[in-house]
């Protein structure tokens, strides 16, 4: 076996042990935490800004939301 081929075939196992490496992650990960995607619209209390997301205080008037 020559020497380029040596490092090409550790190459190649080098990439199926990391793509097996991600893929268990992978999975891991989804079993561990389930996801939830909301698509429901938070709205400020002073200006009426509507976002996507749970926001402390609003980006466009700066004033901090009461829960």
């Amino acid at each position: 076996m020559s020497a380029a081929n040596k490092k090409f075939q550790t190459l190649i196992r080098k990439v199926h042990a990391w793509k097996a490496h991600d893929y268990v992650k992978d999975k891991e990960f989804e079993e561990a935490s389930p996801k939830n995607i909301t698509t429901s619209e938070v709205r400020c209390s002073a200006c009426g800004f509507k976002a996507r997301y749970k926001f402390i205080r609003c980006p466009e008037c700066g004033e901090s939301q009461k829960e």
